[in-house]
């Protein structure tokens, strides 16, 4: 049985790491002023285009939005986007990001508050 484990362990040490992975990074998120609009940005890295899907749910429910993978001088991240306090709440946001770019994908999540 020790022998069985032992090789188990072996086994998935050498599982190798999807080839088609995007890593995302949030650089921010959250408001530059109280009341103001909710600002994402996040680094790229596995792709140079592609697409950068965000969704945002709160309390009242969720909402998404979009923009491109956009060079940064040397790094490359989903291009900033804005989200109007009209669909906002006071409170916890959950902000969930899915990248695509040809057969590659990725996705992370941020949770933010925000005071309105």
């Amino acid at each position: 049985e020790g022998d069985a484990l032992k090789q188990e362990l072996i086994n998935n040490s050498n599982t190798k790491t999807e080839k088609n992975a995007v890593n995302i990074t949030f650089a921010f998120a959250g408001q530059e002023t109280m009341g103001g609009p909710l600002l994402i940005e996040a680094f790229v890295n596995g792709a140079s285009s592609g697409n950068c899907n965000f969704k945002v749910v709160n309390n009242l429910g969720s909402k998404e939005y979009s923009s491109n993978i956009i060079s940064t001088g040397g790094a490359y991240a989903c291009s900033r986007i804005s989200i109007p306090v009209s669909d906002l709440t006071s409170g916890s946001h959950r902000v969930f990001l899915t990248v695509s770019s040809g057969s590659m994908s990725g996705s992370a999540e941020q949770q933010v508050e925000v005071s309105l």
